[in-house]
């Protein structure tokens, strides 16, 4: 199983995309294989600089009840079944605290051998 890294902030303008490039620099520099996810859905600069990666996947279901009327739910899943070939970088939008909690929650992705920070 690979390391999922995800890279998020609260708002804009935080330094997310420099810090997710950094990242991908030093796994390049050090020919470490990973599979790059660029879920900011508005602005997908990560994934539009590097060639390789994902762009449509993206955090929009926060509750029970939203991801039973929604598609999005299986796409950010595939997050996890990447994870199993390699490790994992993710571009985070900006305030998707709430989306987040409820995918690692609905998939208890925070139990067992999880790091965190």
């Amino acid at each position: 199983m690979g390391q999922v890294t995800l890279i998020g902030g609260k708002k804009g303008g935080t330094g997310k995309s420099f810090c997710t490039n950094s990242l991908i620099y030093t796994y390049d520099f050090y020919k470490v294989k990973y599979t790059l996810i660029d879920a900011d859905i508005n602005n997908p600069d990560v994934a539009e600089l590097n060639s390789k990666g994902f762009k449509k996947i993206g955090f929009s279901v926060e509750n029970d009840e939203t991801a039973l009327m929604s598609k999005e739910i299986q796409n950010t899943d595939r997050i996890y079944e990447l994870a199993c070939e390699n490790d994992v970088i993710v571009n985070l939008p900006a305030d998707v605290e709430n989306k987040l909690s409820y995918w690692l929650t609905r998939n208890d992705l925070l139990s067992g051998e999880v790091n965190e920070g």
